[in-house]
């Protein structure tokens, strides 16, 4: 016989504080108003015992048994009934005195068995209960109008009634709870017939994808040697293109150097072109000294001609005026010379009549005799009246002559040496403008030499940065070219890997084909959520664990309710794709880890609960509750083992290396050839590899972006340099055009003292020589004025001689 020990409740219905109800051996009564909660014992009691009818408690759902709250009392969150046996009898198979059932309902729906305080699931209660005679649905518990229940049951009804009192119920329920088993296992059993069947099916197609996917695989090792040679002839061909423009580079610089080298030659030929202007300059200005020289030459032979003109003109005067005094002295020895020219004649002519006219002729030559004494007497003074006339016009033509050369020549003595004053004064000025410029000049090649110093330091710094910086690009280039090389091979697993989680590979015939029409036919996509696999976000460390709790489940389609998934069984059906299992979103239960088992979460070990571990949409919760709620996930076979064996079984575990230990009693595990998930890890591989293709990606781009700095920064150097040598060039033919200047004006003021000495020179000869000008043609006036007065006299004498 079954006898109650006490009844503890708390937080149910009316009992809101911890309530306990001895039972004694004798009989217990409980009494008391109407409303008091008499009842609720008895609920109480049929509750703890398994009651999962809400309507059976008086009540409308199974949340309504917790203490709901007064006006001066707060609602509970759970509640909570133990009911004590007392065992001493031994009436329930264990060794205890006491036997003590306890449930616990929370408010979120979840309630937890216990027996014995240890949690258990409904069914070890309800086989207890069997055994010893009591239970929820026995009639160890009589309410009101039970008795006339009992009495007006048809017979079939009161046959259960017997069969409850004598003990058979719990073989015929268990005989039921065996035939419901080997049901699901013949039901297992089809479905296993019909997989292999699939999976035979699938075997030929499996075969050629297997192939197909060989040659895939043969064909990307060909790719990525390919590429590998294309990126060894890329980089081969870039080194000859580098040469290439290195040897265009030497080139150019050769050419470089052969146009500076021309530069300076052009320079010198400039500078030697300076030197020809100046000695251009300077016999042009020897060429005009000549043509001074040659004006006053001119205007002293001007001054001569002059003189010479004046004295023809006199002459010519002197003549006419001495012919005309001539005609004059002449005319009156007219007749006589007529006469004797006729005499002459007549002698010439008659003297064939000498011999006829001697006497005449004497007479005639008597006569002629005198006359010519008389002509001949008047012809030598007149002879000598002209030769004194002669004599004295001549002197006085030399004496002008000699004065007006005089004159000239000290005319044009005062211009040479006006001229010879001002370019001695030039000849100053430009050796104090030369001694500035050289003053000028050697304090610019001070300062260029100064400069040139300081670029040649700033150079061979710049040059070490360049040094610097090419052998940090080289490196920098190295391993870029390494990045590219490793972004190609990447870049090609991502897309064999996005292009095989695209195609659903991996996952059976049907779930594949219904997946990839889904992804052409929105119609079709409509009815489905997803696959359970495409719908949870796995840890990495979790997949192989969470994949082998899942089972077959993972590549279970979820549908939004069972109405789409009888249209994917249909479409399967139709297309003839196969066999694939449905899970309807809205037919889900969430299935959670009882309370009585919780204790297994705080074992050496224990991980956690499968669907807390993972992430996804809480509108799957359900879903994923149902497949994962009541699965814990351990370290290692054997600390999952040692929670077996404490919760007797009532856990289904699995460990990290996808070990299961099931509720059934079974142990399933061992090696396997591949240790990452089949299905889980594809996505996360992608996104891996994506997200390391991605980090590959960045650092090549801020490689190359540092790369392409560094270059600018090089080529910026590099011109830097090339600057600074066209300075150094610079200058240095600033500092070569600068000596030349000084050597030039060294040179210029050498000639122009030399020329100025000259010049000095021959002012104080010429001035000397001006000097005795003077002298000369005072006395040569004085000469003028004497023989001034000689032709005076000259002419008084000729005069006379005329008379």
């Amino acid at each position: 016989m079954i006898n109650f020990k006490r009844l503890e409740l708390q937080g149910f219905k009316s009992f809101a504080g911890k309530t306990v109800i001895d039972f004694k051996n004798s009989f217990t009564g409980i009494v008391g108003p109407n409303g008091c909660g008499k009842s609720n014992v008895a609920d109480a009691v049929r509750w703890v015992l398994g009651e999962m009818s809400a309507k059976a408690l008086r009540g409308a759902k199974m949340q309504d048994v917790i203490f709901n709250g007064t006006e001066k009392r707060p609602s509970m969150s759970y509640c909570e009934v133990s009911l004590v046996f007392d065992n001493s009898n031994h009436v329930f198979k264990t060794d205890r005195e006491e036997v003590v059932v306890t449930r616990k309902l929370y408010r979120s729906g979840t309630s937890e068995y216990y027996l014995n305080h240890n949690i258990c699931r409904l069914r070890d209660i309800l086989d207890v209960m069997r055994d010893s005679g009591a239970g929820k649905d026995g009639y160890s518990i009589i309410g009101q109008g039970k008795v006339a229940e009992i009495m007006d049951s048809k017979p079939i009804d009161r046959r259960q009634i017997f069969e409850e009192a004598a003990g058979i119920a719990k073989t015929k329920a268990e005989k039921i709870e065996t035939e419901r088993k080997l049901a699901r296992s013949a039901e297992d059993i089809q479905r296993l017939t019909d997989i292999t069947a699939e999976l035979s099916r699938q075997l030929v197609p499996l075969a050629k994808q297997r192939e197909a996917a060989q040659k895939f695989f043969e064909y990307k090792e060909q790719m990525r040697y390919q590429e590998v040679n294309y990126y060894l002839y890329s980089r081969e061909d870039s080194v000859l293109k580098k040469q290439k423009i290195a040897q265009n580079v030497k080139a150019f610089t050769e050419e470089l150097y052969a146009k500076e080298s021309e530069s300076l030659r052009l320079a010198a030929d400039h500078d030697k072109a300076l030197e020809d202007i100046d000695r251009n300059e300077q016999e042009v200005r020897a060429l005009m000294e000549e043509r001074e020289r040659l004006k006053v030459s001119s205007e002293k032979n001007s001054g001569l001609m002059a003189v010479y003109q004046n004295k023809i003109a006199h002459l010519t005067e002197e003549i006419a005026r001495l012919e005309e005094e001539l005609a004059s002295l002449t005319e009156e020895g007219t007749v006589t010379a007529e006469t004797l020219s006729e005499a002459k004649n007549i002698l010439d002519i008659r003297n064939k009549e000498l011999f006829l006219a001697e006497q005449r002729l004497d007479a005639l030559n008597d006569k002629y005799f005198a006359l010519s004494e008389q002509i001949a007497g008047n012809e030598s003074n007149i002879e000598k009246s002209n030769s004194e006339v002669f004599d004295v016009f001549g002197r006085l033509s030399d004496v002008k002559s000699s004065l007006a050369g005089l004159t000239a020549e000290a005319g044009s003595l005062r211009k040479r040496l006006a001229s010879l004053d001002l370019a001695i004064k030039a000849s100053g000025a430009t050796i104090e403008r030369e001694e500035k410029n050289s003053e000028e000049c050697r304090l610019r090649i001070e300062e260029a030499n100064k400069k040139k110093q300081e670029i040649r330091e700033r150079r061979v710094l710049r040059m070490g940065e360049f040094n610097e910086l090419r052998q940090g690009l080289y490196a920098m280039n190295r391993s870029l070219d390494a990045l590219n090389a490793e972004y190609a091979g990447k870049e090609g697993r991502v897309r064999a890997m996005a292009e095989m989680v695209g195609q659903h590979d991996g996952y059976q015939q049907a779930v594949k084909l219904l997946l990839n029409d889904a992804k052409n036919d929105p119609a079709l996509n409509e009815h489905i959520e997803g696959v359970v696999g495409q719908l949870i976000k796995v840890p990495k460390e979790y997949e192989v664990a969470i994949e082998a709790a899942l089972g077959a489940s993972v590549q279970h389609v979820v549908t939004p309710t069972d109405t789409d998934a009888v249209y994917i069984v249909n479409y399967l059906k139709k297309m003839e794709y196969g066999v694939a299992t449905m899970i309807p979103a809205n037919k889900a239960r969430p299935q959670n880890l009882a309370y009585e088992y919780r204790g297994v979460l705080e074992m050496r070990g224990a991980i956690g609960i499968c669907s807390d571990l993972i992430s996804y949409d809480p509108r799957h919760y359900e879903v994923i509750s149902q497949l994962l709620g009541r699965t814990v996930i351990a370290e290692d076979l054997e600390c999952a083992r040692l929670m077996a064996d404490r919760y007797d079984y009532g856990v289904k575990i699995v460990t990290l290396d996808g070990d299961i230990i099931d509720p059934r009693r079974t142990i399933t595990g061992g090696s396997r050839r591949q240790k990452t998930s089949l299905h889980l890890s594809k996505e996360r591989e992608l996104a891996d590899a994506q997200a390391e293709l991605k980090d590959i990606f960045m650092r090549r781009e801020t490689l190359r972006a540092e790369v392409e700095q560094k270059s600018a920064e090089a080529k910026k150097i590099e011109e830097e340099v090339y600057a600074l040598r066209d300075d150094l060039q610079d200058l240095d033919v600033k500092i070569t055009a600068e000596t030349e200047r000084i050597a030039t004006s060294e040179k210029l003021i050498e000639e122009t003292n030399e020329r100025m000495t000259k010049d000095q020179a021959e002012y104080d000869e010429l001035s000397a020589r001006l000097q005795t000008l003077s002298t000369e043609i005072t006395a040569a006036e004085d000469i003028n004025r004497d023989i001034e007065g000689k032709k005076a006299s000259a002419q008084g004498v000729a005069q006379a001689s005329k008379t």
